[in-house]
């Protein structure tokens, strides 16, 4: 991993160098299941993606219909997310374990025993096709 544009970039990482030991504590629960993702992506609602530790989503999107640029000029992208940020970090709230899960209408985090996930057909089935890939706590993803 180095970090691009100097100590505060962003992470990048060399897929050359490779390594089968764990870089980061497992957190136990249910995260998203591998492959496409989309659906998850395209709209802020309680629907998303769960990353794991070391676990990224590609995002490719067509710009050939953007309008071309003056002589000499860049073109940059920027993507607005409607996320949520939780690590195993011991100063974060409920960082041992992936639940609960977030939600919009929550009044705070981690929310009390009278609130709860929504649990809807919608979210059932969120949660039933895409949080299906189960880690423990002797778990490491590869």
């Amino acid at each position: 991993m180095e970090r691009k544009g100097g100590r505060y970039g962003p992470q990048w990482y060399d897929y050359g160098v490779v390594s089968r030991e764990p870089a980061w504590a497992p957190i136990p629960g249910a995260f998203t299941r591998y492959g496409d993702v989309l659906p998850l992506v395209d709209a802020g609602d309680d629907q998303y993606v769960i990353f794991g530790p070391g676990d990224e989503v590609a995002l490719q999107f067509d710009s050939t219909a953007a309008p071309p640029l003056p002589r000499g000029w860049t073109r940059d992208f920027l993507i607005y997310t409607d996320a949520w940020l939780k690590d195993a970090d011991l100063n974060t709230a409920a960082g041992g374990t992936v639940e609960p899960l977030p939600f919009h209408a929550m009044s705070r985090y981690p929310y009390g025993a009278e609130q709860a996930f929504p649990t809807d057909a919608a979210h059932r089935r969120f949660v039933e096709t895409y949080n299906t890939r189960r880690v423990g706590l002797r778990s490491y993803n590869r």
